[in-house]
């Protein structure tokens, strides 16, 4: 089912449909498509996105876009064909191809659409495809995201033991930066970005979908991770979020070298050194 819009949806209307009961659907999800003809990015909100993930603007960071179609991506999960809460979402990782030049003022089309879903222990996962096109249709800017709707009844996930980095990782991992993620951080993200999910926003919030402390934005961590090794303007990364980056906490950026010049950073946690996530930046052919 595709649907067109005049323009990229308002905020306000989309989480207020998010907090009312879903009508029973069943677990099966629609194929689903949201397309607005003609969008235009603002100089003054990549600066505003700029400022909050401390990366050096002298372009679009391939991070942005994600930001830019927020509004659109909440209009799907909210769509009266769709079956599950948009509220309290988790998201698992990116896959993020930018084929173009983007600038602001100059006119885009903008397509958001979820094709398929998994069931798993911890709820139901699904991939939404996020697309900027130019007006003659060509790519331009693409994203794959992948995000886990969570039961409140979860069964607890097994405990893994962590992989001992120093026998059975063999690449050459140098630090590359670090940041301080503070409380006020996911509040600052929420305004530039539109995603006011509670998980990141206080305690009570976080702790309603099982999280003991709020937790930062993935999408956030990533775009700090990215700056810190000024790597915010590539053109292609792939992330996975493997574990929560709580607020507050510190985090290093470490990269490495795999493949045939293509890098590996992971942001982790200072207290312990768990990676929070990966991101990999170039192709590993």
């Amino acid at each position: 089912m595709t649907t067109e819009l005049r323009t990229m949806p308002y905020l306000a209307p989309s989480y207020m449909k998010g907090l009312l009961p879903r009508p029973a659907r069943g677990e099966n999800v629609t194929p689903l498509t949201l397309v607005v003809p003609e969008v235009r990015i603002k100089a003054g909100e990549v600066t505003a996105y700029c400022d909050v993930t401390a990366i050096e603007k002298y372009g679009i960071p391939i991070t942005y876009p994600f930001s830019f179609m927020f509004p659109l991506q909440l209009a799907l999960l909210t769509h009266p064909k769709w079956p599950l809460r948009a509220v309290g979402m988790v998201h698992l990782g990116v896959h993020i191809t930018s084929h173009g030049v983007l600038a602001p003022d100059k006119p885009y089309k903008a397509i958001c659409s979820v094709k398929a879903h998994l069931r798993t222990a911890l709820g139901i996962e699904f991939v939404m495809e996020l697309t900027l096109t130019s007006p003659e249709g060509q790519t331009l800017w693409k994203c794959a995201s992948k995000v886990l709707s969570r039961e409140r009844r979860e069964r607890k996930r097994p405990r893994q033991a962590t992989p001992d980095t120093a026998t059975n990782d063999h690449r050459e991992w140098r630090r590359v930066g670090g940041f301080v993620a503070r409380a006020d951080d996911a509040r600052r993200y929420a305004r530039v970005s539109g995603d006011w999910n509670p998980i990141h926003l206080g305690w009570l919030g976080a702790r309603v979908f099982g999280f003991p402390r709020p937790v930062a934005h993935g999408m956030w961590t990533l775009a700090r991770t990215l700056g810190e090794a000024e790597l915010a303007y590539a053109s292609h990364a792939q992330c996975e979020f493997s574990s929560p980056l709580y607020l507050p906490g510190e985090v290093a950026v470490m990269a490495a070298k795999v493949g045939s010049g293509a890098t590996v950073l992971e942001a982790r946690k200072l207290d312990g050194g768990r990676p929070i996530l990966s991101v990999t930046i170039g192709d590993l052919t």
